[in-house]
Parts: C-alpha cells; structure tokens; sequence
C-alpha cells in the first residue's frame, strides 16, 4: 500500500480538468456546492497561471 500523496497534482503528475479550471475543490476534487477563489497554480514548465477553487469545507485554505 503506496503512502497518501500531499496534494492533487501529485497524484497523476497532472491535475484533471475541473480542477485545474476551477470547476471542482483544488483540494478534494469535489463539484457539488459552491466554490469559491482558492489560488492560482501553474504546472511544471507551463508559463500559464490557473484560477483553482475551493468547496466550502476547504474554505479559506490556499494553495
């Protein structure tokens, strides 16, 4: 059994589309409720900024 990984990109060395475009929670991928600003995030080697979001138990958390 591997150990949990610290954030979401880690977990497939690319963050999937929803959250990358603040569609899902950056942090636990969820899409049901409201989200609300949470950071920007750039990949490795990407110049591109991203607006991810956050859901309401992650409120308030940065990236």
């Amino acid at each position: 059994m591997s150990a949990p990984l610290s954030s979401p990109a880690e977990a497939n060395d690319q963050p999937n589309f929803a959250r990358l475009h603040g569609e899902a929670c950056w942090f636990c991928g969820a899409v049901n409720g409201p989200l609300t600003p949470a950071g920007e995030v750039t990949l490795d080697g990407d110049a591109q900024v991203w607006q991810v979001a956050a859901c309401q138990a992650h409120q308030g958390r940065r990236v």
